[in-house]
């Protein structure tokens, strides 16, 4: 009989530091356990060809986060090779941040198989200083990069382990002595399929340099919930739907999980200040 990890234990074990800091840099002395959001993806093929090995296509998605909605819209590309058991994509995407109406453009690279995946994305932000409306507080998106392993869970080739490498450029001030710190860390999360379209993915942050209040703050822990909705037919539920196998990895054909979601950091990374010649 197979065993595994209750989601339980994983959660203890992720929650074993009460550390936490916000995404712009400022530690939150009364943050919550865990910081939460959702999010809703629609795919649409544009082009497909004959034999389903070319496969152009739009994504739409809506994230919500931190009270921070971010609407998205990407063209991919992706090509099946290898009897079509491994896939290989590259795609555009735009992300518009609201209320604080930040831009942002991103472009990735994957190499998606049944076993193992590796998504990549460059991020570069269009949008200057944009007032909080907090004080004078202002805030300013960040570009950057991200890079992520994912090995499918041994007998569930629904669930993955994953870690990723993320850098958000810091930004420089009028004052040389007091910028503001690219900030880097690494992202290490289990994600998995619970029903036809919808998944869950649990994990924790791990910021290793930024600014010396954000470095103080050390880490967060997260829970996104993933909806996709297959109103154009592409059979992306079904493929990644829950299941187990009776092997712990085989390559499979990647015929059903060509429309499947782009992995990329959804919500547009910022920096603040209350003063933008501080």
């Amino acid at each position: 009989m197979k065993k595994f990890i209750p989601l339980s234990i994983l959660l203890a074990t992720l929650g074993a530091t009460n550390a936490q800091a916000d995404f712009q840099g400022t530690p939150t002395t009364n943050a919550p356990s865990w910081v939460t959001s959702w999010d809703v993806t629609v795919p649409c093929p544009v082009y497909v060809s004959e034999n389903q090995a070319d496969n152009i296509f739009f994504e739409g998605g809506f994230d919500y986060q931190d009270a921070r909605k971010t609407v998205d819209g990407a063209l991919g590309y992706r090509h099946l090779m290898s009897d079509n058991k491994v896939m290989l994509g590259a795609n555009v995407l735009y992300s518009h941040e609201f209320p604080r109406n930040h831009q942002r453009i991103s472009y990735g690279a994957e190499i998606r198989t049944s076993v193992f995946e590796i998504n990549s994305n460059y991020y570069h932000r269009l949008t200057d200083w944009k007032l909080t409306g907090v004080d004078q507080n202002e805030e300013k998106a960040r570009g950057g990069y991200d890079v992520e392993l994912a090995l499918a869970v041994p007998y569930v080739p629904s669930a993955h382990f994953r870690v990723k490498h993320f850098c958000w450029n810091g930004i420089a001030s009028n004052i040389p002595t007091n910028p503001i710190d690219d900030l880097k860390g690494n992202t290490f999360s289990v994600s998995g399929s619970v029903y036809d379209g919808l998944s869950v993915e649990v994990g924790y942050i791990d910021y290793t340099s930024g600014n010396a209040d954000y470095s103080k703050a050390g880490g967060e822990r997260f829970l996104k919930v993933s909806y996709n909705f297959d109103i154009f037919g592409t059979h992306v539920n079904k493929a990644t739907k829950p299941r187990f196998s009776n092997t712990p990895y085989e390559f499979e054909r990647m015929d059903d999980r060509r429309f499947e979601k782009i992995r990329f950091e959804q919500k547009v990374i910022s920096a603040n200040k209350t003063d933008r010649d501080a």
